[in-house]
């Protein structure tokens, strides 16, 4: 099996780093164990990881691999000098197994090299411009050379091995790879082939050898420099071109055998050589899956010879607990029969130990010494008396001695037959503790088989490194898919808020927001812009917005006050605004999951709009809800940037769609014609006073609304001069239809756009000037305010429809450069925090929470969302605010969902697999579960 990279995968892994990552900015540095490091970089959108191992590898990936909870000491000294530097360069010294990764310039005294060696035992070095060694994985002193790889030391760049040479001649050839070395001792060099042995002379790598020298017609195992110079020659000259050659677009192969009915990968390639085309081979697009793919595997067999580590320990310990309640119970036994066969001898030897008690008794009660009594002892042993002869050993100390009856201990203070009762009490005594014994170890083993069985639960159960899932788009923010499948978004802070009303809200569309402090903005995607959207999708949109507010951690909402200044992520809405009814603070916590492309058909139509499946028709469909506004066909919102914003809200009557049964006809308390302004800010505050009131002395109400009247008058009065201009114009030209006219113009093309792109600038001044300019708007240079003026000229309506004004005209030119501008500002923030400029919803029918038996499922999606949208899913569970924290609670939901019986095991490693940040990101707050899962798992547990 392969374990390292050969020449030929360097060169390959490296024009695959040069194509995508070089530019990249390195966000952060982690480490999977003492020896594999993790590169995240990012440029815009696009994120990439770079995997690096000393002594291994050097690859881009793709996969999922587990990183360890503390950075190391070394990881922490990459991240002090690499973060936030930019990728420069990744080049390869000489044409050794080293890599050498360069991090800012020198120009901007921020330049570092990561050097990684890839032979021997390997080493990770970081280096400042010069080479000077500021860190190293491991301090060595290279034999050879005498050179000394350590901190303040100067990495030998110089020494670097070039490319060599392949032999010219027959001679040099013969002189270099000797026959005897190859033909030598058959038995220490069985697989010492001639393409080993030039592989050791030239490097060119063993693979790249023996392919070439296939292709030649030679055969590997019997070449020799004897029998075929020549075609020996061609085959290094081929690889030396090979080896040279500037190919860039390298693919994967990964060479596999079967054994015991095992799939196993044997070896990964950049390139299908001739001796692996008879193997079986899987083939990939890029030749840094193909190392992904075979070190994920290799790293998963790992994984699971730990989890079967884990669970031989946690059985073995519940064994040592039986074994010790087994030995127990033995002793205890045994203490019982010892104790009954003392008492049986006693019986049978009544007299004898009741002569001997006799005697001791009478010599100490004689007060004879301790000494005495033993040499008396021995005196009568040696004349023959019985009782004498039966006494073992005197233990006055503890007031027993040793009698020759299967060497029991008797207390000498009671009579004989008192030790018998003495020895029956003991073997009664014994026999309870044996009883209570019991009845505690069946405790005890119950305990432990419960604990054994719940560490195998929480083992990993993930036996395989899995792919790095590609988020979702909506996935950057609140969001869930309601019973209806409708997608509804919502913002986390008020830059999403600003995000999504200007980026995501569409004809069709409903924007929902709640009249609590820090609620969200929700947009409802429509499936058909056509159609409404339902009252059951508006509800949980309602209650969503409830939920996302500061509502959930102050447990009560709190009115907001008018007359608040707009900050980023606040509007201003204008028009009929519509109650939807009250909501509690309930959510649901649950899982979606991927369905394979043959499974999706299996649940067409599983979050249907209620009523559909009875084919209502269009004549039974009742007005719902009626969102209009006077003299317009949208309502604004209005944002402090430009002062009122391009918020897109549908003026359609919503409809409501009938029941076979029921017809639901719901008025909501409608409002005159409002103004109020909805912020979602972090920053909302009191509304700034102006200079009258700053002074003691605000214009009454009359006062600003004759001065409103006569701003709209002067908007539309020609000023002085206008008239006579115009009628000038109009004896010169007035012979000229629309025809002439557009070809003079197109004649004049250039002069003529040059005076119009003059006269935009200056009404655009006029303009500024007379606004007193918006707070808060960017300036940007004079190229691109025209390269706007020149867009929002083309996307105009034709001249006809126009005001005949001039300054008119240039009002509504400067309004849609304005949204232009906002457009750009809006769509330069989403691609640097990485947002997909994509709001294709078809992928929602691919998500299910309801996996049958016969689905292919690929990862699973934790939501969070109302309750009553998450009713039909099969794991899901409720939460209402609370004390707990978020992480504990979704492991505990998580418990929950893999203790049904209904669970599949798939679907078990596929909820385990997800993240606990995945999980929490989405939740409110403190939190707390409950309903009835909650309290059968505590009963349990």
């Amino acid at each position: 099996m392969k374990t390292r990279f050969t020449v030929l995968d360097i060169k390959a892994a490296l024009a695959e780093i040069r194509a995508n990552l070089l530019h990249h900015y390195v966000l952060n540095i982690y480490d999977i164990d003492a020896k594999t490091y993790l590169l995240k970089l990012r440029k815009c959108a696009s994120k990439h990881v770079l995997l690096f191992e000393s002594g291994t590898r050097v690859h881009p990936t793709e996969m999922e691999w587990p990183k360890n909870t503390a950075p190391s000491g070394f990881s922490m000294k990459l991240r002090k000098h690499l973060k936030g530097k930019r990728l420069i360069n990744a080049s390869q010294l000489g044409f050794d197994r080293i890599i050498d990764l360069q991090f800012g310039t020198s120009a901007c005294l921020d330049e570092y090299h990561l050097i990684i060696e890839l032979y021997d035992r390997g080493n990770i070095i970081l280096c400042d411009q010069d080479y000077t060694i500021l860190n190293l994985l491991r301090a060595r002193t290279d034999k050879a050379t005498d050179e000394r790889f350590a901190v303040r030391e100067t990495y030998p760049v110089a020494q670097a091995q070039p490319l060599k040479e392949p032999y010219l001649s027959v001679e040099e050839l013969q002189e270099n790879v000797k026959p005897s070395q190859v033909q030598g001792n058959k038995k220490k060099n069985k697989n010492f082939t001639i393409a080993k042995q030039l592989n050791s002379s030239l490097g060119y790598g063993t693979d790249v050898i023996e392919h070439f020298l296939i292709e030649q017609g030679l055969d590997v195992a019997t070449a020799s420099v004897v029998q075929d110079p020549d075609e020996i020659l061609e085959c290094l000259q081929s690889c030396y071109d090979f080896l040279n050659s500037n190919k860039t677009n390298f693919q994967g192969y990964i060479s596999t055998k079967t054994a015991d009915n095992v799939l196993q990968y044997v070896d990964y390639q950049p390139f299908l050589f001739h001796q692996s085309q008879s193997d079986s081979t899987i083939e990939l697009e890029r030749f840094s899956l193909a190392v992904d793919k075979f070190y994920g595997e290799i790293q998963s067999q790992k994984a699971e010879q730990k989890m079967v580590q884990a669970e031989k320990a946690a059985m073995k310990k519940l064994e040592n607990v039986k074994l010790d309640h087994m030995k127990r119970l033995e002793s205890l036994k045994l203490a019982q029969a010892d104790n009954v066969r003392k008492a049986q001898l006693i019986e049978m030897n009544l007299e004898l130990v009741d002569s001997a008690l006799n005697q001791v008794r009478s010599a100490l009660a004689s007060q004879i010494g301790w000494e005495e009594i033993e040499e008396f002892l021995e005196e009568g042993q040696d004349e023959g008396d019985p009782v004498s002869i039966a006494i073992r050993e005197l233990k006055l100390k503890t007031n027993q001695i040793v009698m020759m009856l299967s060497e029991p201990d008797y207390d000498d203070s009671d009579s004989s037959s008192e030790d018998e009762d003495a020895f029956y009490d003991s073997k009664r005594a014994a026999a309870d503790k044996e009883s209570k014994t019991i009845d505690a170890s069946k405790k005890a083993l119950k305990s432990a088989e419960k604990k054994t069985n719940e560490s195998l639960k929480n083992i990993q159960t993930v036996r395989q490194v899995t792919k790095v899932r590609k988020q979702m788009w909506f996935e950057k923010f609140f969001w869930f898919i309601s019973s209806e499948n409708y997608l509804v978004i919502a913002g986390k802070d008020a830059q999403q808020n600003e995000t999504i009303v200007k980026k995501y809200l569409k004809n069709g569309d409903v924007y929902v927001h709640a009249d609590i402090h820090g609620a969200s903005s929700c947009i409802v995607k429509n499936i058909d812009p056509s159609k409404p959207v339902s009252p059951v999708t508006l509800h949980e949109v309602g209650h969503a917005a409830v939920c996302h507010s500061a509502a959930w951690n102050a447990k009560c909402p709190k009115r907001r006050r008018r007359g608040e200044y707009l900050t980023t992520g606040s509007f201003m809405i204008r028009g009929k605004k519509n109650y939807l009814p009250p909501s509690q603070l309930v959510l649901g916590f649950g899982f979606l999951f991927k369905l394979d492309d043959a499974s999706v058909a299996r649940h067409a139509g599983e979050r249907r709009i209620k009523g559909q499946a009875n084919e209502v028709e269009e004549d039974d469909i009742s007005d719902l809800v009626e969102i209009k506004e006077e003299n317009e066909t949208e309502p604004k919102l209005e944002g402090e940037s430009d002062g009122e914003s391009d918020g897109r809200f549908s003026d359609e009557k919503s409809e409501a769609l009938q029941f076979p049964d029921t017809k639901i006809d719901i008025k909501y308390n409608v409002e005159e014609e409002v103004e109020e302004i909805v912020n979602v800010g972090k920053g909302a505050g009191k509304r700034e006073k102006t200079k009258e009131e700053k002074k003691g002395r605000a214009k009454p109400a009359w006062q600003l609304e004759h001065e409103q009247q006569r701003a709209e008058k002067d908007k539309f009065r020609k000023k002085r001069g206008k008239a006579g201009k115009e009628k000038k114009m109009k004896q010169k030209y007035g012979d000229q239809d629309e025809e002439d006219r557009a070809a003079m113009m197109e004649f004049l093309g250039s002069a003529g756009a040059k005076k119009q792109s003059k006269k935009f600038q200056r009404a655009e001044k006029r303009e500024l000037k007379k606004g007193g300019g918006a707070r808060g708007q960017k300036k940007g240079p004079k190229e691109k305010k025209a390269n706007t003026f020149e867009r929002a000229n083309e996307e105009l309506p034709p001249p006809e429809v126009l005001p005949e004004d001039p300054d008119c005209k240039a009002e509504m030119v400067i309004e849609q450069m304005k949204e232009d501008a906002d457009e750009e500002e809006i769509t330069k923030m989403l691609e640097e925090e990485g947002f997909v400029d994509d709001d294709d919803i078809s992928m929602l029918d691919q998500l299910t929470g309801k996996p049958t038996e016969e689905d292919l499922v690929h990862y699973a999606v934790p939501v969070v969302a109302p309750l009553s949208s998450l009713r039909d899913y099969k794991y899901h569970i409720k939460f209402v605010p609370g004390t707990g924290k978020k992480g504990k609670s979704a492991k505990q939901a998580v418990s929950i969902f893999c203790g049904k019986k209904e669970a599949r095991q798939v679907e078990i490693d596929l909820m385990r697999a997800v993240k606990d940040e995945d999980m929490t990101h989405n939740m409110p707050g403190k939190l707390k579960l409950a309903g009835q899962q909650v309290q059968m798992y505590k009963k349990k547990h």
